[in-house]
């Protein structure tokens, strides 16, 4: 039973390589890069909304997608220039 429970430990560990190599290559925590992607999927997901309503609704949010690049652009910028 201990060999199981350290050949299952073993695994686990070598298949956090997975989660950790990335955002350590980029000099992350695997928290620390998981709030970064998901802040800038979010900011993705509401430029994706604006986009569909100014589509229907021309009026309405007429530099919505230069806003959200701009934001985009200027919030990884910030965070390429932290990390080199």
């Amino acid at each position: 039973m201990k060999y199981l429970i350290l050949f299952i430990f073993k695994v686990l560990i070598n298949k956090m390589e997975y989660f950790t190599s990335h955002p350590r290559s980029k000099g992350l925590t695997y928290l620390q890069h998981f709030e970064q992607s998901i802040t800038v999927s979010v900011i993705f997901f509401l430029g994706s909304v604006q986009a569909g309503l100014h589509a229907v609704f021309p009026f309405i949010f007429e530099t919505g997608s230069t806003d959200i690049t701009k934001i985009l652009t200027k919030k990884l910028k910030i965070k390429t220039e932290k990390n080199q």
